[in-house]
């Protein structure tokens, strides 16, 4: 789908399919190219976004690693199926299928990383985490994700908090109050449990795929520690105490001076992403170096600030932004300039 369609607006038009249920896959192929268009597109209901000029095997390649995957929103309901983890409720064919609470896990860990392989050492570790995914609509992007601060995969230390991966409310889901209920249930649920305290990543500057630090404010959380680039550690406390970032993320470095992307398991745009800087690394005989976060171990002795992603140049840290094609292609501009 192109953004700028003869008789109106592709986004507009993608907002509309969303709210109206459907759930197809859609690639957005346009020539607009900035971080801000590309971020719009996505919260308008995108599964992908393609910049013009484009290879047409690296298009063909994400068309089908869409199709591979299918919607992730369809998921809910594959085959006859109903998964609601909300309401721990799971039918086949209109028959209510009863799941003691690690088979309900399990079943969880398999749904949010549909196509990846799971070993069983990891299905094991992520059960004992405690991660909660809350969803408030079964069609659109509105949800969150948080887990206890000692085994989210975050270079992040602190005693007894939750820590919030994310709070994502798109396109015509926003402005009618769902970012503030969906985070009051984590607080609540935070406090149900005796913790000290609520925390998350955010920046001073407005970044995709964090929170917003603003509205977090706003809702009474503070800045508890920072780090270089703009990224902040907020918190609400319930009790004084605070949690702060590792003393190896403050680095903000690395030794190898090739493009290098740490990459966790969380996010269902993950594989996608590494698809593309694949293809397009391997095409244009670019030096990759790609490191999975697959422990909380490694996670939490990470050298830079993390939240499913990183990415790394010229052995500086550049940025927690997702790279398809054409955000990688800019980012690279850049710095042979």
């Amino acid at each position: 789908m192109d953004i700028n369609l003869p008789d109106g607006s592709g986004l507009d038009f993608c907002v509309g399919l969303r709210s109206a249920g459907h759930t197809t896959p859609i690639l957005m192929l346009t020539a607009n190219d900035t971080e801000l268009d590309m971020v719009t597109g996505l919260e308008s209901g995108a599964d992908d976004y393609v910049t013009k000029p484009f290879s047409l095997a690296v298009l063909r390649a994400r068309v089908d690693a869409l199709l591979r995957r299918g919607s992730y929103q369809n998921a809910a309901r594959p085959d006859g199926f109903l998964f609601d983890f909300d309401a721990q409720r799971f039918e086949k064919d209109g028959q209510v299928v009863e799941l003691s609470k690690t088979e309900a896990r399990l079943l969880w860990l398999l749904f949010v990383h549909k196509g990846q392989t799971l070993t069983r050492e990891q299905l094991l570790e992520r059960i004992k985490e405690g991660h909660v995914f809350r969803k408030l609509n079964d069609k659109g992007k509105v949800l969150i994700e948080y887990a206890p601060l000692e085994t989210a995969w975050v270079p992040v230390v602190g005693e007894n908090y939750m820590y919030i991966y994310c709070l994502w409310v798109a396109g015509s889901f926003k402005g009618k109050g769902h970012g503030k209920a969906l985070l009051q249930y984590c607080i609540e649920d935070a406090k149900s449990r005796g913790k000290s305290g609520v925390c998350v990543i955010s920046s001073k500057k407005k970044s995709p795929f964090l929170s917003d630090r603003k509205f977090m404010q706003a809702n009474g959380f503070l800045t508890v520690d920072t780090l270089s680039g703009n990224y902040e550690l907020l918190a609400l406390s319930f009790d004084g105490t605070q949690p702060s970032f590792t003393d190896s993320a403050k680095k903000q470095s690395i030794q190898s001076k090739e493009l290098t992307i740490y990459y966790g398991f969380q996010c269902p745009y993950i594989p996608n992403c590494i698809e593309q800087v694949k293809a397009h690394c391997e095409a244009n005989d670019i030096p990759l170096t790609l490191i999975a976060v697959d422990t909380v171990d490694k996670a939490k002795s990470l050298p830079g600030v993390f939240n499913n992603w990183a990415v790394y140049y010229g052995g500086k840290f550049e940025t927690v932004h997702m790279l398809n094609e054409g955000y990688l292609k800019k980012l690279l501009a850049q710095k042979s300039t």
